[in-house]
Order: structure tokens, then C-alpha cells, then sequence
């Protein structure tokens, strides 16, 4: 969601945060997002950039297929919410 800043600028902006508690420093380190979310889910997946490629982890409960699935879900569902604006 874009703050009413970034509207008078004409961009566009999305977040998506948890609703519970959004961080709202748009400087927040890897380390303190991970730290944030410390015992907020049952599961996760992680996929971030170190160098020039990305990296992605994964809890244990998930094989590599599950994560390939899970990430596909996680692609159509937000594409779906962007194409909702």
C-alpha cells in the first residue's frame, strides 16, 4: 500500500506486511525482519538476495517440491492483489 507521499510523488508503492505489526523503517536489515518474525508462523520460506542471485531457504516440514508449489501460490496470489488495484 502506498503512503499519501508517495501518491503526490506518482508512485507506485506496495507493501505487504503482516497486519498485526508492519514495520514501518523501510531501512529494516534481513537480520531485524527475521527477528521480527521470530515466532509468528508455523512455517516458512525465505528467499532473499546475497550477491548477484537469490537464495532460499526452507523449514524442514518442506521437501523441494512442497517450496516449488508453495511459491507458485504465493506468485498467483499476488499477482491476483496487484491486478485488484
Amino acid at each position: 500500500m502506498a503512503k499519501d507521499k508517495d501518491k503526490e510523488d506518482g508512485k507506485k508503492i506496495f507493501k505487504f506486511v503482516q497486519k498485526e505489526s508492519p514495520p514501518e523503517d523501510r531501512g529494516a536489515t534481513p537480520d531485524g525482519l527475521l527477528e521480527l518474525a521470530k515466532g509468528n508462523y508455523d512455517a516458512i520460506i525465505l528467499v532473499g538476495w546475497g550477491g548477484d542471485s537469490f537464495k532460499i531457504s526452507w523449514s524442514e516440514e518442506y521437501s523441494p517440491e512442497e517450496v516449488y508449489l508453495q511459491l507458485e501460490l504465493a506468485k498467483t496470489r499476488i499477482m491476483d492483489k496487484l491486478y485488484q488495484f
